[in-house]
């Protein structure tokens, strides 16, 4: 059925990739589309809040588990260097793997003090497990694309969907508790890891044995140094300013409110994460070609990505128009007030989808800098929206809505930035 479909992509090497990601990650996503009225019925909102607070908290420490290591993977010329910097990333993932496992041990009870929540800390176990599989997910994925091996990467993003629904809903069924959402988002995570570990594995053990040691690692470490300084700090950041919401919304409101919140991200987001991933994954590749080769074609890059974005988008605005007569119909009465949420977010999601898709550009003009001012912005933006509109006694939505306008004023301020430092900077200087 690939061999099939593939006669039917368009010749256009950019366009082929992102639809190869695109379509894994869709048939993925719209698993977990399809069972979300299903799953909206075994879970309350009170569950979909719990588990959103622990998910903010694994994302966000994914984007620091292998120290943005596994960002550099695609730019050296030498594939040696490449494969030290993917076992330097899984070396890192492992240590702090570990030391979050440490740290919930010794700590996780106080979360559900921090938080205002009751028995979250006793589904943390779950924590560090989900952070190893992801994290070496995530180092092995940008091997791929290095290799341009998208394919794989696409059938990982379906193992991953499947693996989820399925176990979430199993559960569900058997259990009327959060659980079953904690564990079925690790037994996704397992599922794809496998999908992509493995043929990686089949096809280069032999030049890991070969080319790995411990000098060459401690050489590519020093080599890209800037990542961990810079990109670590401005990646925890950037998923930060993504999120923090949740979780403020629990603290600051209630577990119900940050479960209508979730559902949004969950179903609105889905075509947000299923695009820009996939662009921006494609987007690393075609750029890094262009920065070994010497050929200057960055900007007209950067600007044939963000035209067709920008006309994608316009479909997620309108789907937003219908969202809150769509969502109770779909996912139950006790979800009507996520529809009114979906329809405010609608913006902000749409302007996430073209940036976070070109968000490679600082650090691939080695510009990380700019980055982590960028995302600290938002961030800020983000704790001042939601604790502006509680102060203010605003209801959840309409503290949704404060936090909706200031992110679109923040994605605005990224895409010029982004602009700044790909005309900016020549692919010579860059390299």
């Amino acid at each position: 059925m690939i061999h099939l479909l593939k006669r039917f992509l368009p010749q256009d090497r950019f366009a082929r990739n992102a639809i190869i990601l695109a379509g894994g990650t869709g048939l993925g996503q719209s698993v977990v589309l399809l069972f979300s009225p299903l799953l909206t019925r075994l879970y309350t909102p009170t569950d979909f809040g719990l588990f959103s607070v622990y998910l903010s908290v694994l994302t966000m420490l994914i984007a620091i588990v292998s120290l943005k290591y596994e960002l550099a993977i695609p730019l050296p010329t030498e594939n040696k260097t490449a494969l030290n910097l993917v076992a330097l990333s899984l070396m890192i993932v492992v240590i702090i793997s570990l030391l979050v496992l440490l740290i919930v041990e010794l700590f996780g009870v106080r979360l559900d003090q921090l938080i205002n929540t009751e028995n979250i800390s006793l589904n943390l176990w779950i924590l560090p497990w989900s952070l190893l599989f992801a994290g070496i997910n995530q180092a092995v994925s940008y091997w791929a694309i290095r290799n341009q091996r998208f394919g794989i990467i696409a059938q990982s993003r379906v193992n991953q969907g499947l693996g989820q629904v399925v176990a979430q809903a199993s559960l569900g069924f058997l259990w009327h508790s959060p659980i079953g959402l904690f564990i079925g988002d690790l037994f996704s995570r397992i599922s794809s890891t496998a999908g992509l570990v493995i043929p990686s594995w089949k096809q280069d053990r032999k030049a890991l044995s070969d080319e790995v040691t411990a000098e060459s690692m401690r050489e590519a470490g020093r080599k890209y140094k800037r990542f961990p300084l810079f990109s670590s700090w401005s990646g925890l950041l950037n998923i930060g300013g993504i999120q923090l919401p949740p979780i403020l919304l629990i603290s600051l409101y209630d577990p119900h409110s940050a479960g209508l919140f979730a559902l949004v991200q969950r179903v609105m987001g889905a075509p947000v994460t299923l695009i820009s991933g996939s662009v921006s994954q494609v987007y690393i590749g075609e750029a890094s070609q262009a920065l070994q080769s010497e050929d200057p074609s960055l900007i007209h890059l950067f600007k044939m990505t963000t035209r067709r974005l920008f006309k994608i988008s316009a479909l997620l605005l309108l789907a937003g128009l219908i969202c809150p007569w769509v969502f109770p119909i779909l996912f139950g009465p006790d979800w009507s007030q996520a529809g009114c949420m979906a329809a405010i977010m609608a913006p902000t999601l749409a302007l996430q989808m073209i940036v976070s898709s070109i968000s490679p550009s600082a650090n691939l003009v080695g510009r990380q800098d700019i980055q982590l001012y960028g995302d600290a912005i938002r961030l800020i933006l983000v704790v001042l929206s939601l604790y502006g509109a509680h102060a203010l006694g605003s209801s959840p939505t309409e503290a949704v809505a404060f936090y909706s306008l200031g992110m679109v004023l923040t994605y605005i301020a990224f895409f010029f930035g982004y602009r700044y430092v790909v005309y900016s900077f020549s692919v010579e200087e860059v390299r």
